[in-house]
């Protein structure tokens, strides 16, 4: 490592947090927008570093917080809403007839026919 920083860190989150402090978090959590604004108002407010402010809003990963400060100020409160895919949702079959009207082919080896033009 090239500084004592990290170190200092970590010391910091064990002994706020003891063994938990220090271990990787497996699952992502979800912060609301809300929870983000109350978090830089704190900072702004008390001048508190950001692991300071991790520890008091119980959270292990400080810079989080430096991620959300530097949204904000890029693009407002709109820049800390969560990011992400959509919610994954099945396609929906094409049911389109056959312009004839009528199926000409089945498919042999599943029985079914196709009446896609």
């Amino acid at each position: 490592m090239s500084s004592s920083g990290q170190i200092e860190r970590w010391v910091r989150a064990f002994r706020a947090f003891g063994k938990e402090g220090l271990r990787r978090k497996q699952k992502n959590r979800v912060y609301s927008v809300q929870f983000k604004l109350d978090v830089l108002h704190f900072m702004k407010q008390t001048g508190a570093p950001y692991q300071d402010t991790a520890i008091e809003f119980k959270m292990h990963d400080p810079t989080l917080i430096a991620d959300w400060k530097r949204a904000f100020l890029a693009k407002g409160a709109g820049g800390l809403r969560t990011k992400g895919r959509p919610p994954w949702r099945k396609k929906q079959k094409r049911t389109r007839p056959h312009p004839t009207g009528r199926c000409p082919v089945k498919n042999n080896w599943n029985g079914k026919t196709n009446c896609f033009a």
